[in-house]
């Protein structure tokens, strides 16, 4: 899963939470948030409650994805799970970073950009070894990214379910935007996933 747009709003615009209408129930809401580096981030409402859904589910070796470095990813991940670091410390099988990407100006259009590249996942250590200790091997028949963008998955479409991306607006409400509610969005979301491990078809491809 990539954390950036699917749990977390990461920008180097600091976001003024002005309340446009005090009675108004969208204003009278905490947001999570921290800066790292230049960077603001905002969390999703919901997000941790999602998340002990999906990494407690029995057939779910849940990692994080990201093309940025995994020494950025660290002090968002703290953040994210600083009221759980029981679900980090039993329930993360990995975090994947800019290291395990393959960089793509061409197709993402921006002059750093990356899309994922399973091949190198799949090589890690953490992932041979995994198959070494219970038999089990990661594959294009098991394996599920959750992303926001489909440059990202260039390579691997088949392998993702693209999800609506947290952004700006969603943070805090814009005037004469629709304000969109985050946690029925991310209950579609596990929804979703929990029909996919259900249906326990032999090839997540076919499933999605």
């Amino acid at each position: 899963m990539n954390i950036n747009g699917c749990l977390v709003h990461r920008t180097d615009e600091r976001i003024e939470f002005v309340k446009h209408d005090e009675n108004d129930p969208k204003y009278k809401r905490h947001v999570q948030q921290c800066k790292v580096k230049r960077y603001h981030c905002y969390w999703r409402d919901g997000y941790l409650v999602f998340l002990r859904s999906l990494m407690m589910h029995p057939r779910v070796n849940f990692a994080f994805y990201s093309s940025i470095m995994q020494k950025n990813i660290l002090p968002i991940l703290r953040k994210t799970f600083e009221d759980d670091m029981g679900l980090f410390d039993d329930h993360m099988f990995a975090i994947f970073d800019q290291t395990h990407c393959k960089k793509s100006p061409e197709i993402t259009g921006e002059k750093f950009g990356f899309i994922r590249d399973l091949e190198k996942v799949w090589a890690t250590k953490r992932c041979t070894g995994f198959f070494e200790k219970t038999g089990k091997m990661f594959s294009e028949a098991n394996t599920l990214m959750i992303e926001t963008e489909e440059t990202q998955v260039h390579d691997w479409f088949e392998n993702a379910l693209i999800v609506d991306r947290y952004g700006r607006e969603d943070v805090w409400p814009v005037p004469d935007k629709e304000f969109r509610d985050q946690r029925s969005i991310l209950n579609s979301i596990e929804d979703d996933l929990f029909k996919l491990m259900d249906a326990k078809s032999d090839d997540v491809r076919q499933a999605i």
